[in-house]
């Protein structure tokens, strides 16, 4: 996860991708990049001796990163985001959701830890699975069928001032 992020947020600041869906994926990047550096070094030093409650800790600390991001993006950024990330899964916005939000939400038995673990391994495999995609991309906005995803905004400063202008000026 660390290098498909290294890598993806590289394309992005190399090619000087400047639309909206490629800036919330470096933000998001940012944000997963923190996370992973400490948290990986932790696991790696404390996981022969934690309980195995530490690791399903860990993993479902990292899905509530990218869902609270997604969430503090609502509207068309938060649509957009999802719709691009969903289409890389090949799932629906709201299956893709549905993980994030049954992993965050699943109740930690210790006599009954495999519940857990398979939840946890069904959110890991997607999302290795789509920043693996990503990171093979040569344009973040880039669509599973070859096109480019853009945004559909309008610039309606533009439309005013075409309307105004003087037929003397043209």
């Amino acid at each position: 996860m660390e290098n498909y992020a290294i890598q993806i947020s590289q394309k992005i600041h190399i090619k000087k991708q400047n639309n909206e869906l490629s800036a919330m994926i470096d933000k998001i990047n940012e944000r997963m990049l923190m996370f992973l550096g400490q948290e990986i070094n932790r696991f790696e030093l404390l996981s022969p001796y934690n309980l195995p409650c530490e690791l399903l800790l860990s993993v479902t600390a990292f899905a509530r990163i990218v869902k609270n991001f997604t969430d503090a993006h609502s509207g068309a950024g938060k649509e957009e985001l999802l719709n691009y990330f969903s289409e890389w899964c090949n799932l629906t916005q709201g299956a893709f959701e549905q993980v994030f939000n049954t992993l965050i939400n699943t109740y930690y038995n210790h006599n009954h830890i495999r519940k857990h673990i398979k939840v946890t391994e069904e959110f890991m495999d997607l999302i290795e699975d789509l920043y693996n995609n990503l990171s093979r991309l040569d344009y973040i906005g880039k669509k599973p069928d070859g096109g480019i995803f853009v945004a559909e905004t309008t610039n309606e400063n533009q439309d005013i001032v075409r309307r105004t202008r003087s037929l003397l000026v043209d």
